[in-house]
């Protein structure tokens, strides 16, 4: 069958190359192949969207690629060596082989849905009907329902029907009534359902046995849409429990291989010889990502449905829902405001664009199609923004950034720093204006007014383009340079660089080759220099080494990473994947990160990271040398323990940063298990050493309970000073605890002593809560994180200790906190020390229990009153019933002056539900700001407090 135009021309977007060329295909008619008469014309039906005719088979010849044209046309360019893309759908071809009308009812996934049913009546325990291969189609639905959007009289005549006429002759005059259907929408429901989860099982186990897992970004979040989606669709139509569910883990438990691992094959792109994660860690992965779905699944759906109310009751909505619709007839939430609300959470949960995309097919309304609708969460310069600038630039030669690489290594006292030498480069364009709307600066002396002070907080951005330049612009996770610009004249400072960014003279090449953009900000001395046409770049070489020593770490933690779980794969007990798969990076100066595929929850990775730690230290000591060289990729493509990302389309030259030797030395002793040996491809900047790194520490481990986690580590000197930092802390920490621990076993029948040693804990805690809080000038490491943390469940333990034994010495009741006694004890014997019998007391308290601090004052009985506060709340107690605390709350707080702090104050009566009549002797006054009516802390103002209440007693 021959067909022109569009339908025999295959093309690939821009993203992919703009590939095209002519194709030939083959489609199945699935109601001919199973003997259905049916006199429709099929092929009508051709790349028509009709399930009835589907394609099987496509053959490309690749001959051109669409390309941009200098003035923004796109051109067909030929190839200089055509090819072939060719494919066949391998389950097509097995319905087309076994006569069944679609893929799920062929032998694999008969099977599949039939245990599908299964383990649904186990886990539900309820009597779930089993698949019976229902499905509807357009058709149908426009025959059931009416169109209310369609304005003209009469529809124009399909393809198919004037077909019919040239073949069949014209319409018999009386036609037979074609029998009308009714759809049964919850058993449609339930067959999409059982089709939904055996899809995404088999998708999740396949590419899960190969290492992907589920994550934020690229294709493990599409993992974690097909868990979400297949989970969610269980729960609806009660195939699974809505509490508990673990359909989807049973389900994935039952699947095989869906092809063999060959050992034979090597190299970086090949698959693993052996499945990366075992089925009962697939199946274990899953689970968690659904325990971390189902908090969020009722919150989601209700969202969703308050958004299609809001529709329906604009009437864009059509009351009956419609399910499997192809066109926007029957609804569509199309409103931008609309979708972005469902995103940012303004009809209850936030939702992804995916979940929104599933649960509008679900309900019957066609999938929003403009992917540039949602929210961008992060405002920052578009790299598509440039792109247009590509025609301006597209006859200037490309930044020659070779120049980034030249460092110069220094010794300063007892360690190695780094400086990168001034480079003098000519200035070949500028860019100017403001978030999308940028364009060319042709003449320079345009730029001094546009640095004008006139032009205010107006001014817009500037970037300038150079020959060459030695600024790193960010790659491979590695944040950008930056530094100043100074005169070749007389070395003033011109321009302050601010960040770097490449603009690639091409997106459908491999090649890197591209434009440097310096946007920069004028100094004092910019307006009165001529000329800019040559100038000198100096990057930052503080910051420079910084980068450079935090990404050399992030390899060798990354080295390290991957030798101790090979390690650790040789212990049967262990959970760990002796495969890591890298998730990205990000390298700062102050820090880098790491992420990685662990299957191990944070808490048991404490050895893990230790081991690893000591990997690097010992790495470091070794003082190896770090070699970055720029070979053949087909060479690199030859040692297949040079790491690289499979997803990258590299260049023909690629740049190799390897630690320990060269890819000759490397490869001659990569089996050496004792040495230190890494290899990547990467095209950032590193060290020569491996004892310029100092050292490497973990500070922080972030995940949710998932298989990705991302480690945040530190280098250099500030490693150093956070490992002493992080030993000190424990030292104190330990003997203090040490100490009160021996006190309070000595002071058994001491009640007084007893006290003072719960106030030292009181205060132990707050030491604690200290260190865990962070300081700004020191990081405290992973690993002594984790011992504080431990201290602080120990104090919370011996605390408790503390009070049954000043119980059983003070002799208090149950519902009585007998610290709380104590202290109160202290205090007022103190204060009748002083001599302040008409004094009220005020003082800050540790308030954990409002019911048992209240009861704690009723059993102590103080004859004067009193102020205790903690935070934002202050507790007035008054000796005296009959709301005698709330009056003297009521007149302290009008001697307050708070409003020149934007603060205000609420009186509130206790819960008498707890304290009876007792409750009388309370009132509690919160401080709020103003502004946010949050909450503030009492501490600032307590010195007003406690004016104003002495005032008013």
């Amino acid at each position: 069958m021959a067909i022109i135009g569009e339908s025999n021309f295959w093309q690939a977007d821009e993203a992919s190359g703009g590939l095209c060329g002519p194709c030939t295909e083959i489609h199945v008619d699935y109601s001919a192949l199973n003997g259905k008469r049916d006199m429709t014309c099929a092929r009508c039906m051709v790349n028509d969207n009709n399930p009835r005719v589907v394609e099987l088979w496509n053959c490309v010849f690749i001959t051109h690629r669409m390309v941009k044209g200098p003035n923004g046309q796109t051109v067909l360019q030929e190839l200089p060596a055509m090819s072939v893309d060719t494919g066949l759908g391998l389950e097509r071809l097995a319905s087309v082989m076994q006569g069944t009308m679609t893929t799920y009812e062929t032998d694999i996934f008969s099977r599949l849905i039939s245990n599908i049913h299964s383990e649904a009546l186990r886990i539900t325990g309820s009597a779930v009907p089993s698949y019976t291969s229902d499905f509807v189609f357009e058709d149908e639905l426009e025959e059931e329902f009416a169109k209310p959007r369609r304005t003209e009289p009469h529809p124009p005549p399909r393809k198919r029907t004037l077909w019919e006429q040239i073949i069949l002759g014209p319409p018999p005059l009386f036609p037979k009534p074609k029998p009308e259907r009714i759809i049964n929408y919850d058993k449609l429901r339930r067959d999409i359902a059982y089709r939904i989860v055996a899809d995404h099982s088999r998708a999740l186990a396949t590419a899960m046995r190969d290492g992907l897992v589920p994550g934020r970004q690229g294709v493990s979040l599409k993992l974690r849409h097909l868990i979400h989606r297949a989970t969610r669709v269980a729960i609806l139509t009660g195939l699974d429990s809505a509490t508990r569910p673990e359909l989807l883990k049973r389900i994935v438990l039952q699947i095989p291989p869906a092809a063999p691992f060959k050992a034979e094959l090597k190299g970086p792109m090949a698959r693993p010889s052996t499945p990366v994660h075992s089925i009962e860690q697939i199946s274990e992965i899953i689970q968690q990502e659904v325990d971390h779905f189902i908090p969020r699944f009722d919150k989601m759906e209700n969202a969703f449905l308050a958004c299609m109310k809001e529709v329906d009751d604009k009437g864009i909505l059509s009351g009956k829902q419609v399910f499997f619709c192809c066109t926007w007839k029957h609804g569509v939430v199309d409103d931008a405001e609309q979708l972005k609300g469902l995103q940012s959470g303004q009809y209850g949960e936030p939702l992804s664009w995916d979940m929104i995309c599933a649960q509008a097919r679900w309900y019957g309304l066609q999938s929003p199609i403009d992917p540039s609708l949602p929210p961008t969460p992060v405002e920052k310069k578009s790299f598509f923004s440039l792109s247009g600038l590509r025609d301006f630039l597209f006859q200037s030669p490309v930044t020659q950034d070779s120049h980034k690489y030249d460092v110069k290594r220094v010794k300063q006292e007892d360690q190695h720093s780094y400086e990168v030498p001034p480079l003098k480069a000519n200035l070949l364009a500028a860019v100017e204006g403001k978030d999308s709307n940028l364009h060319a600066v042709e003449d320079f002396g345009q730029l001094r007014p546009i640095f004008s002070p006139q032009n205010g907080e107006n001014k817009s951005q500037v970037g300038l383009i150079f020959d060459r330049t030695n600024f790193y612009n960010p790659c491979g996770g590695q944040a950008s340079d930056v530094g100043v610009i100074r005169s070749a004249e007389n070395q003033e400072v011109l321009f302050n660089v601010q960040s770097v960014e490449k603009l690639v003279k091409s997106n459908n090449t491999a090649s890197n080759d591209g434009w440097i953009i310096h946007w920069v900000s004028p100094s004092g001395s910019f307006i009165d220099v001529k000329p800019l046409s040559s100038l000198i770049l100096c990057p930052d070489s503080e910051r420079r080494t910084n980068l450079m020593r935090n990404h050399t770490a992030q390899h060798l933690l990354n080295w390290a990473f991957a030798k101790e779980l090979a390690s650790n794969a040789l212990d049967p007990t262990n959970q760990s994947s002796s495969f890591t798969v890298h998730h990205g990076s990000r390298v700062d100066p102050e820090k880098f990160t790491l992420c990685l595929t662990i299957l191990q929850s944070p808490d048991k990775l404490e050895s893990l990271v230790e081991n690893v730690e000591s990997r690097c230290r010992a790495a470091i000591a070794a003082k190896l040398p770090i070699i970055s060289e720029e070979l053949n990729l087909s060479k690199v493509t030859e040692k297949t323990f040079v790491q690289r990302f499979p997803w990258e389309t590299y260049p023909e030259k690629v740049r190799t940063v390897c630690i320990g030797g060269d890819v000759e030395t490397i490869s001659e002793k990569i089996t050496d298990s004792t040495g230190f040996y890494s290899a990547e491809l990467c095209g950032g900047t590193h060290v020569q050493q491996t004892e310029d790194l100092v050292d490497i520490v973990i500070v922080g481990l972030r995940s949710r309970k998932q298989s990705v986690k991302e480690f945040i580590a530190i280098s250099g000197e500030s490693a150093v000073r956070a490992r002493h930092y992080g030993s000190q802390q424990i030292l104190c920490v330990s003997t203090e605890f040490d100490s009160i621990q021996e006190t309070i076993t000595k002071s058994a029948d001491s009640f007084s002593d007893l006290i003072t040693c719960a106030e030292r804990l009181f205060t132990l805690q707050s030491v604690v809560d200290t260190i865990l809080g962070g300081r700004p000038d020191v990081c405290l490491s992973h690993l002594d994180r984790g011992v504080i943390t431990r201290y602080q469940e120990r104090l919370s333990g011996l605390l408790g200790t503390v009070r049954v034994v000043a119980r059983k010495a003070s002799g208090v009741p149950d519902n009585v906190d007998p610290i709380m006694v104590g202290q109160l004890v202290q205090l007022i014997a103190e204060s009748d020390s002083r001599g302040d019998d008409l004094s009220p007391i005020a003082r800050p308290f540790n308030i954990s229990n409002f019911t048992k601090f209240a009861l704690s004052i009723l059993h102590v009985g103080p004859k004067k009153p009193i102020v205790f506060y903690q935070k934002g709340l202050a507790v007035f107690y008054h000796p005296q019933s009959n709301e005698k605390a709330m009056k003297w709350a009521q007149i302290s707080i009008k001697r307050l002056n708070l409003e020149g702090a934007n603060l205000t104050t609420r009186v509130e009566g206790f819960n008498r539900s707890n304290l009876g009549d007792g409750a009388d002797h309370f009132a509690v006054v919160r401080l709020f700001s103003t502004k946010d009516r949050r909450q503030r802390d009492w501490k600032p103002y307590f010195e007003q407090l406690v004016s104003a209440i002495s005032q008013s007693s």
